[in-house]
């Protein structure tokens, strides 16, 4: 019997304007990390300062938070150049006051589409001149946080991880406005991609590969947990010798999360 085809999903390649939820994607504001997902439902399209059109989601005409997509093979250009969005970049941003402090993208497990699936995700703040301010990156699974990094201006950050999903599993992208509770500067350019890997790669001794921004000189220690709530360390501390840490471990990656910490 030939095997089904493994699934992919793609943040920019599944954006629809027409449609939220699209497929097993929805765009939204949370309030808080783990509660309900308030859908966009204003949809229009923005042309940037070079003439090109993006589309973008609303809370409300003119309002935050957003989630916007380039639909076009050429590079957007706002705010004096010093946002660009290139052709099928995505990026979202929290709203302007409570209670829409997050901007969200959620990720929604189709039927038929249990298993383990390989999360690759990268954000960058949106703008990359003065203008830019901090903000906030987390990833929520089943309504646990796995991942949090505060983003200062001009910065980048990722979360890769093999996750173990059943029908039905969320897994979120939230922006926040940083530690400065500003929305002005606040915001996140992502790129995200769920792959369904082999299930017997789930139950092997094999490697997981986790990508974190760090800072030179600190010590890191990988965790990996089955629950998302005890967590236990991997092996001994390491030094970051560099601003990004993207190292492959091997473990037995069946059923387990994973996720780098700086410890003291």
């Amino acid at each position: 019997m030939a095997q089904s085809p493994l699934s992919s999903y793609d943040v920019s390649r599944d954006f629809s304007l027409s449609t939220n939820p699209s497929g097993v994607w929805s765009y939204g504001w949370k309030s808080n990390l783990l509660g309900t997902l308030t859908l966009l439902n204003s949809r229009r399209m923005v042309t940037y300062d070079n003439g090109v059109s993006v589309e973008w989601l609303e809370s409300a005409t003119g309002q935050l938070p957003v989630v916007y997509r380039n639909p076009t093979t050429n590079t957007a250009f706002a705010n004096a150049g010093q946002e660009v969005l290139p052709g099928g970049g995505v990026g979202f941003r929290p709203g302007q006051l409570a209670p829409k402090n997050f901007g969200a993208i959620r990720f929604t497990v189709p039927a038929g589409g249990a298993g383990p699936y390989l999360l690759e995700s990268a954000v960058q703040c949106y703008l990359n001149g003065g203008l830019s301010g901090d903000t906030d990156y987390h990833v929520v699974v089943n309504g646990v946080e796995v991942f949090s990094q505060m983003l200062p201006p001009r910065s980048a950050t990722g979360f890769t991880n093999t996750l173990s999903l059943s029908v039905g599993d969320t897994v979120d992208f939230l922006v926040g406005r940083g530690a400065d509770g500003s929305y002005d500067g606040s915001g996140l350019l992502i790129k995200a991609q769920f792959r369904q890997t082999s299930p017997a790669l789930s139950i092997a001794v094999s490697k997981v590969k986790v990508t974190q921004r760090v800072q030179v000189g600190h010590k890191y220690l990988l965790e990996s947990s089955f629950d998302l709530v005890t967590w236990e360390p991997t092996g001994p501390a390491f030094v970051a010798a560099a601003d990004t840490i993207v190292s492959e471990f091997d473990v037995d990656v069946s059923g387990r999360f994973f996720r780098i910490t700086e410890v003291p």
